[in-house]
């Protein structure tokens, strides 16, 4: 009852001051890009925390013919959503392959996209968007780690490689990857063009489904060896673009710079895409060596410079900005420092993120859950999830002006300008607010509604405004 007679009152007040309440948004609308915002149906300014899962079945690591899998891959329910969900996650970005889509060409697994399906019911009913993301991570699996298939592979692979996955990086700068990339952004024998009905099932299929945030068009994408490598990667995006819209006029379309910004921190820009409803998405992962015993305060002025410059590349791309990758082990202690002046650097930039992984039992543990492997269960780690799952604004009426969070204080902050009235949506975990949080909007006390997985809602009138979480 206390929750009604709550949210009547800031009605009356609303009316009061002349404006009406508002309609609740929808959980799940359309969300578009519109000044480099992200934004959704009801014009709020929404602020993206996603996470990355590579998921079984999905994250194509298997042979059929006999050759051992690449690695061990979890699989995802509908708990996973539901926990994504109560660690702050609004988003999924979930990585797809090429291979698994179309194994032979013009053969469509039908299956595997069942599987998609699934995934995205899991996350539609946790309320959380998922991003499409077609993978690759050294081209294929028949040469690296996962991507396209072996028909689309030029020139022929010499040799093919089995599991366990244990030279990644050495298989990331082989000859036979490296032209493989070249003969694709190329074109060569059409094999750029011949990619195009895979994207174009995948958009169809999911067209008219708000569910879906967007349309990543390749991770990682290693086109600057090749002769005007960067220009053909651009001339790629467009054209996939265009694929994409024939068939789909509203999803955001995602676009990573080459792969060569994860060790060099910069990148050049193309000078704008047509399309207005692009997603810039760069990775993070920052190539400096004895950071053991860096503190928080040092990481961000180390990592400064790049973030600022990522700032600009949004603007000559003419896109919004959202991290599609960064992370590291969230359950060991050393870990914090860095996790900590990450979350400061995004929200003073208000940009949006992906942290990698969800869970792992490979490669680099850098999940959120312990693994016991005799009992094959996964355990979430609380360190992990408090420190990934800080307290934020994921929407807020109007235009952020700043968004910040003090992990000494546990005190959220953020200035919004709001043209008309409007529900701002917190995440506010019992993780880091031992007792009830206490928010107040312009130091007078604000009701923050409770939606479940730790969101609250609360009412904010037309104009200026300082809200504080404490």
């Amino acid at each position: 009852m206390k929750q009604i007679i709550c949210t009547v009152a800031a009605a009356l007040i609303l009316t009061a001051c002349g404006d009406s309440a508002p309609d609740k948004p929808n959980p799940l609308g359309w969300l578009h890009v519109e000044d480099g915002r992200i934004v959704d149906e009801a014009n709020r300014e929404i602020i993206l925390r996603g996470m990355n899962a590579r998921i079984e079945g999905l994250f194509d690591v298997v042979f059929d013919d006999g050759r051992t899998r690449l690695e061990p891959i979890p699989t995802f329910s509908q708990q996973d959503a539901n926990e994504m969900a109560d660690v702050g996650i609004n988003f999924l970005r979930l990585p797809i392959n090429w291979s698994g889509l179309e194994p032979e060409e013009g053969e469509f697994n039908l299956d595997y996209l069942a599987q998609i399906d699934e995934v995205v019911e899991h996350c539609r009913n946790a309320g959380i968007y998922v991003l499409i993301d077609f993978h690759q991570d050294a081209y294929s699996k028949e040469l690296g780690e996962d991507g396209a298939p072996y028909w689309a592979i030029l020139p022929q692979a010499e040799f093919t490689h089995e599991g366990p996955l244990e030279d990644l990086d050495e298989r990331r700068g082989s000859p036979q990857v490296l032209d493989a990339f070249e003969n694709f952004f190329d074109n060569a024998e059409g094999i750029m063009d011949r990619f195009m009905p895979a994207v174009e099932m995948v958009a169809a299929r999911y067209a008219s489904d708000s569910t879906v945030l967007g349309f990543e068009i390749m991770n990682e994408p290693v086109a600057f060896h090749a002769t005007d490598g960067i220009n053909k990667l651009y001339n790629f995006y467009s054209q996939v673009t265009q694929a994409i819209r024939a068939v789909d006029a509203k999803h955001t379309i995602w676009m990573e710079p080459d792969a060569s910004r994860n060790f060099l921190l910069v990148s050049d820009a193309p000078n704008g895409f047509e399309d207005p409803n692009i997603v810039y998405t760069p990775h993070m992962y920052p190539p400096f060596s004895d950071t053991e015993t860096w503190d928080s305060a040092k990481w961000i002025e180390e990592l400064t410079y790049t973030y600022d410059r990522m700032m600009k590349e949004k603007q000559d791309w003419g896109a919004a900005l959202v991290l599609g990758e960064w992370g590291a082990n969230p359950r060991w202690e050393g870990s914090i420092p860095y996790i900590r002046a990450s979350h400061s650097i995004f929200n003073a930039r208000l940009m949006g993120q992906t942290f990698w992984l969800w869970k792992e039992n490979c490669q680099g543990f850098w999940g959120l859950y312990d693994r016991n492997e005799d009992e094959d269960t996964w355990t979430l780690n609380e360190q992990a999830a408090k420190e990934v799952g800080q307290p934020t604004v994921h929407a807020a009426p109007g235009i952020f002006k700043s968004l910040s969070f003090d992990a000494e204080s546990s005190r959220l902050t953020a200035e919004i300008e709001t043209g008309e009235a409007g529900w701002a949506q917190l995440f506010l975990p019992t993780r880091w607010y031992t007792d009830q949080a206490v928010g107040t909007l312009n130091g007078e006390a604000l009701d923050l509604i409770p939606l479940g997985n730790n969101r609250y809602e609360a009412l904010i009138p037309s104009g200026n405004h300082t809200l504080v979480v404490e």
